[in-house]
């Protein structure tokens, strides 16, 4: 593609040695990804400074370099206010802007996305709407013979040298909407800067990510920007800090009148069950997920359906068949009189939400198995450390994802928010943390494995070493 179109919108405040007759093969921030003909743009991160590279670029084989100050060099060279906002919308650009030619729905907040997201893709593709999804557990889009494609893209919301991409690649194969999860790193970072979406979901906001934002008020305007990028936007009404998207958006909730809402809530270990009204109109609605939260997925998942068109009816009834998502209060099989949960939960708010809806319905004992993740904000373990043997039964504090972090020094973070207590364990290998709550589990008890979810691995020093919490489960009884 000629320079003169992958430029096109790109806000640049002065050119050197440009010529818009260049034909411009990719475009890219990573100075590995560069090959002859790329558009390299040189982004200043909080380790690194991609202006200190761009002698390498041109190396390589740049023809166009784009970057936030004055630079001289043989090739094109193009100054912009914002090189993140630049890369967004060159990607866009050399991808056909695919999102001007598709319905996109972004879904954020702290808790709650990856199912909302599956939950409303199954609406969508319910009612005969080809979808795509981009999200934490996997990104995937039905070609035209029906068959599914998966992408592992390593993000929640990737940056924008894979999100375009993707989105091209879903509109190619007959996809009309896309639902996405968007993540508050990426909306600070501009990764989807200049996309229009059609619908915005704020879900909820809790402490995390404080260790990347700085503190809450930060958090909220980074997830706020979502909205100012939506046309339309829907709100849950009953979350802490959701006054501002309240103000922009329609709102759903359980314990108060909204635009839609829940009444005659029931929560039990097979499900959840509600009357969902809307418009003066009542629709019952029948999980075969459990939990209080997934009545809230669920709320937001059949409201957002509904405003993009979706018969109310129709959408309350496609849940029906939603059988959860992979490590999200996923019940493990198991030959044992007990049952076993795996479950994503990693911050104060969904550790809490996960172990009051266990409370709900099981009969016997709790049994928690959670740590915290390493390199990331360390001021929510000890509110974890308090939350866990305040509504469990039995604490295993173990390890989860340490990172370049002492695992011990992990753990002893959450310990100093744990008041005086004798009902947790440490066990600082994950693996044997797991068999120990398994040996120790009764009759209706319920072991739940929470943190890592989804996720097949462990990572330590930089290393992704394989761990399947589901092997390690049914290999132990």
């Amino acid at each position: 593609m000629r320079l003169k179109y992958v430029l096109q919108d790109v806000e640049n405040i002065g050119c050197i040695n440009y010529n818009d007759n260049i034909e411009i093969s990719d475009v890219t921030s990573d100075l590995l990804s560069v090959r002859p003909g790329a558009v390299f743009v040189a982004v200043k991160g909080r380790r690194f400074d991609g202006h200190t590279v761009i002698s390498k670029a041109v190396e390589r084989g740049a023809l166009c370099i784009v970057c936030e100050d004055d630079t001289v060099t043989d090739v094109c060279t193009v100054k912009v206010k914002d090189s993140r906002k630049a890369l967004s919308v060159l990607c866009s650009n050399l991808n056909g802007r695919p999102s001007e030619k598709l319905t996109i729905i972004g879904i954020t907040g702290t808790n709650g996305k990856t199912t909302t997201c599956h939950m409303l893709h199954r609406i969508l593709s319910e009612n005969g709407i080809r979808c795509g999804v981009i999200g934490t557990v996997e990104s995937f889009r039905e070609n035209d013979r029906g068959v599914v494609v998966k992408e592992q893209t390593g993000f929640t919301t990737p940056g924008p040298e894979i999100l375009q991409p993707l989105l091209r690649k879903m509109y190619e194969s007959g996809c009309t909407h896309v639902v996405m999860e968007v993540s508050s790193q990426a909306l600070y970072q501009e990764r989807v800067f200049g996309m229009d979406f059609s619908l915005g979901i704020f879900t909820n906001l809790s402490v995390d990510h404080l260790d990347y934002h700085g503190d809450m008020l930060s958090y909220k305007d980074a997830k706020l920007k979502l909205f100012y990028q939506s046309k339309n936007r829907l709100a849950n009404a009953d979350s802490d800090y959701s006054a501002p998207f309240v103000s922009m958006a329609k709102t759903y909730s359980v314990y108060g009148s909204s635009d839609f809402y829940a009444e005659n809530v029931c929560v039990t270990v097979n499900g959840c069950s509600y009357d969902l009204f809307c418009d003066g109109k009542k629709y019952p609605v029948s999980l075969s997920v459990t939990g209080l939260f997934n009545v809230y997925n669920s709320l937001a998942a059949i409201s957002s359906a509904i405003m993009l068109g979706i018969d109310a009816k129709k959408a309350a009834d496609s849940v029906k068949k939603f059988d959860g998502v992979c490590g999200r209060m996923e019940k493990i099989a198991v030959n044992a009189p007990f049952s076993v949960y795996i479950d994503f939960a990693h911050t104060p708010d969904g550790l809490l939400n996960l172990l009051i809806s266990l409370r709900s319905f099981v009969k016997g004992k709790i049994i928690l198995v959670f740590g915290c993740g390493g390199d990331r904000d360390r001021s929510k373990r000890p509110e974890m450390g308090r939350i866990a043997v305040g509504y469990a039964d039995h604490v295993v504090i173990t390890s989860d994802n340490p990172r370049s972090e002492d695992p011990k020094k992990i753990i002893e973070d959450i310990i100093s928010g744990i008041p005086e207590s004798n009902n947790y364990t440490v066990e600082c290998d994950r693996k044997d943390a797991i068999k120990y709550a398994l040996s120790i589990a009764k009759k209706d008890d319920a072991v739940i494995l929470a943190g890592k979810g989804h996720e097949p691995y462990q990572e330590i020093k930089g290393v992704k070493y394989p761990f399947d919490e589901r092997e390690i489960v049914i290999g132990s009884l």
